[in-house]
C-alpha cells in the first residue's frame, strides 16, 4: 500500500481531542484519521477490554483442566471435586462476559 501525505488544519482543541480518542481507541492519530475520514470501522473498546477478560479466563480453564487430569491420573478424588467445581465457576464466569458483548 502506497501512503500519501494529506495535509488539513486542525484547531488545538480538535487535534488534542483527535489524539485522545485515538489513544482510547488504542490507535496512531494518522490511523484514526483516516479510518474516520474514509468511514473504516473503528475498534469498539469496551469489546476489546471484554476480549481480554475472555482470554485471561480461557488460560485459567486450561490451567485447571491440566491440573484436574492431574489429579485424575493420581486418584485424588477430593481434588478432582474441587477442581471440577472451579472449572464450572469458571465457566460460568465465561458465559458472563461472553453475554457481555
Amino acid at each position: 500500500m502506497d501512503l500519501v501525505l494529506v495535509k488539513s488544519y486542525w484547531t488545538k482543541e480538535e487535534k488534542e481531542d483527535g489524539k485522545a480518542k485515538a489513544k482510547q481507541l488504542g490507535l496512531s492519530f494518522s490511523d484514526f484519521v483516516r479510518r474516520t475520514a474514509t468511514g473504516a470501522r473503528l475498534p469498539n473498546v469496551g469489546h476489546a477490554e471484554t476480549i481480554r477478560d475472555l482470554m485471561k479466563i480461557n488460560a485459567d480453564l486450561a490451567r485447571l483442566g491440566n491440573l484436574l487430569k492431574l489429579a485424575i491420573d493420581e486418584e485424588q478424588p477430593m481434588a478432582v471435586l474441587e477442581l471440577a467445581d472451579q472449572v464450572k465457576s469458571t465457566q460460568d464466569l465465561l458465559k458472563q462476559k461472553i453475554k457481555e458483548l
